[in-house]
């Protein structure tokens, strides 16, 4: 699993509790759509792999963040609250819904704590979600280095190999730009 998926289900599983039928409602009222929440908040399986898809607005989360509960794995008996959600840091809930081991794997795959603090479990998660939800990552073929050699291919003869000093440029050993008149 990666940090997001991690995320995406421990969102999943806080927002299909029992406890926290209400935001249901909510947001299925708000959008008159009774399937609304049901097409928003998705769980998968492909080929043995499951997914689950938040894609929630920033509306929608701001509409029901003040509603969100959560039930501590580590409330027993007749001590066993369900309480706000905007109580518990992000690192409280990672570690209780799975370890501290996967905190520590959500926090290195992010930029080593750089939005994984314990702050709002709440405002991480959904930052989290709506940033990276729908992101499509594009690379180079090659990686970055076939930026380097595209531009330098560029600048030799195909047909000799060597610089191409027709169009003024070329591959000069301990050279330097100095100016650049035009782009």
């Amino acid at each position: 699993m990666t940090a997001f998926q991690i995320i995406s289900y421990s969102a999943y599983l806080i927002l299909t509790a029992d406890y926290n039928s209400d935001v249901v409602e909510i947001l299925n009222t708000n959008h008159q759509d009774p399937n609304y929440f049901n097409s928003r908040v998705t769980k998968e399986t492909t080929n043995g792999w499951t997914s689950y898809n938040i894609s929630l607005t920033l509306k929608d989360w701001n509409d029901i963040k003040h509603k969100l509960k959560y039930k501590s794995s580590q409330d027993i008996g007749i001590h066993s609250y369900i309480k706000p959600l905007f109580l518990f840091g992000f690192q409280n809930i990672i570690e209780d819904q799975f370890s501290h081991e996967t905190y520590n794997f959500v926090a290195e795959q992010n930029g080593y704590y750089s939005n994984t603090s314990n702050a709002s479990y709440l405002e991480q998660a959904v930052t989290y979600l709506l940033d990276f939800g729908t992101v499509t990552y594009k690379t180079l073929a090659g990686g970055f280095d076939m930026f380097c050699y595209t531009l330098a291919l560029e600048l030799l003869n195909k047909e000799t190999g060597i610089a191409n000093n027709t169009n003024g440029g070329g591959i000069y050993l301990k050279h330097e730009l100095t100016k650049l008149d035009r782009l």
